[in-house]
């Protein structure tokens, strides 16, 4: 009798659930998909594939968590994925899907977990996610490859062919971000036959390939002194391949950035670095790191000016760049009126003009304003004169959206000005809206951007629980920047 009854509850929660992922208010079906986490099965997870082409981005995008996550734990304990999920990921709701969205986050789920697919996959499932047509699948597969070449080489055996003949056409691919992930891939398939491809990508004008020879440098067998050749063309990358180098090999390197010449970003990335690693606190402009140069050895002091997480009044924040957008996070709670009759949205706004009213005349910048919506005040960066400052403060006066947050969009659209080193997010918390919502992948998503597009992100969180900071830094970490708490009013 009680077992049962057991069965029938059970049943009875399962048709309430698949009711709740049928549901028109998606808000609905998201947190019905995330029950479906909860519960991990094999059937949920191959239920959770089905979910990746939901109309509402921020259901599919929790299915794609969902599957990220469980085959994260599959990959630490190195076992696959049952055979009913990796047949639905490869069948016409995930890889082979029609739309482009769907692919890419199936190709996603392989990208974090490629070990909980590998050769399970077949060679026909990577062939198709090496050629295709879409830049974003292309460069995830391309990406799963290196991946599962790092994690488990023997698992490419079954699929080597496959995996060669992709990659080689990838390499050929005239988009830059796809020709970038074919050279990380062969380096990780095998360094030393690649060394031609490389040679190849060492002459290519394009910043994304020159960034990715510069970080494959050391792996096939360059000598670290040839990092030098890419400090015109690549110069971030340089930075962030030095982190291979002894302290003495990679110095030359970091202080050459820090030529006034060079963008502010570059500079203050190559600076943070220098701290970090040398222990010596001298200040961005100091002569004294030329002189240490003479002998560059570590101090054993504790830096501190490298944290990534630390504390700011918002009116005082001054921007580590002269190349930036300003993107203000207008949805939600800020619009929430306190005892006082104010609200957060007024202090955001006040403190966000006063940083865009002392900005130098010798910085590019633009303000941009953003729930599902977004508006930007110019559109493309402008000079800070005082025409451009008011105009953006007056911007910033009038904004009015109201709505969910979805802050990916709005990075998108600020990086389509390829002059743009530097994005300065001002939040009250995680986003709440958008295809790409969940904090969780957006760290790799953007990592994937961001390193052959180095763009440093600044975030001001306010008023931020603990779990939504760590989120927030695991992005950071990807490209460069800080989390920093900001305090909107004194008292």
């Amino acid at each position: 009798m009680l077992a049962t009854a057991g069965l029938l509850s059970l049943a009875a929660g399962a048709d309430e659930l698949e009711q709740r992922l049928r549901a028109s208010n998606k808000w609905v079906r998201k947190s019905a998909v995330e029950a479906l986490v909860k519960l991990g099965d094999e059937a949920s997870l191959v239920r959770l594939v089905g979910l990746l082409g939901d109309p509402a981005g921020e259901v599919a995008d929790t299915a794609e968590w969902g599957l990220v996550r469980a085959g994260a734990a599959l990959d630490g304990a190195a076992e696959r994925f049952p055979a009913a999920v990796v047949d639905a990921l490869d069948g016409r709701d995930g890889l082979g899907a029609k739309d482009e969205w769907v692919r890419r986050r199936a190709w996603g789920v392989a990208r974090a977990a490629p070990q909980a697919l590998g050769a399970e996959l077949g060679a026909r499932a990577w062939r198709r996610g090496l050629g295709d047509g879409d830049v974003e699948v292309r460069v995830s597969a391309l990406g799963a490859v290196e991946r599962l070449a790092r994690q488990d080489a023997s698992a490419l055996a079954a699929i080597e062919t496959a995996v060669r003949r992709g990659i080689a056409g990838a390499r050929r691919a005239r988009e830059a971000p796809v020709a970038a992930a074919a050279l990380f891939a062969e380096v990780a398939v095998d360094a030393s036959a690649a060394r031609s491809s490389w040679d190849a990508a060492a002459e290519d004008r394009r910043p994304e390939v020159l960034a990715a020879a510069a970080r494959t440098a050391l792996a096939v067998g360059a000598a670290p002194a040839t990092l030098v050749r890419f400090l015109d063309g690549a110069a971030a990358a340089v930075i962030e391949a030095s982190d291979a180098l002894s302290l003495a090999e990679a110095a030359p390197l970091l202080v050459a950035c820090l030529d006034e010449e060079r963008p502010l970003a570059l500079r203050t990335r190559a600076w943070r670095r220098l701290v970090l690693r040398s222990g010596w606190r001298h200040g961005l402009n100091s002569p004294a790191w030329e002189a240490w140069l003479e002998n560059p050895i570590a101090c054993p002091t504790e830096p501190r000016e490298t944290a990534a997480h630390a504390s700011t009044a918002v009116a005082a924040y001054d921007p580590p760049s002269d190349r930036v957008v300003f993107l203000v996070d207008l949805s939600g709670s800020v619009w929430r009126e306190r005892e006082d009759g104010t609200r957060p949205r007024d202090d955001l706004v006040a403190s966000t003009a006063a940083i865009v009213s002392r900005l130098p005349e010798t910085t590019r910048f633009d303000v941009g304003v953003f729930t599902g919506a977004m508006e930007f005040a110019a559109g493309e960066l402008v000079a800070a004169t005082r025409a451009r400052r008011r105009s953006a403060e007056r911007f910033l006066e009038d904004a009015s959206l109201q709505g969910p947050g979805d802050v990916w969009s709005a990075m998108l659209r600020a990086l389509q000005d390829p002059e743009v080193d530097t994005l300065v997010i001002l939040t009250d918390g995680e986003p709440t809206g958008g295809r790409r919502h969940r904090l969780e992948l957006l760290a790799e998503v953007w990592g994937v951007r961001t390193r052959v597009r180095p763009v440093a992100l600044e975030v001001l969180l306010i008023d931020a629980p603990p779990r939504v900071h760590r989120g927030w830094q695991a992005i950071v970490a990807e490209g460069g920047g800080r989390v920093l708490d900001a305090v909107l009013r004194d008292g």
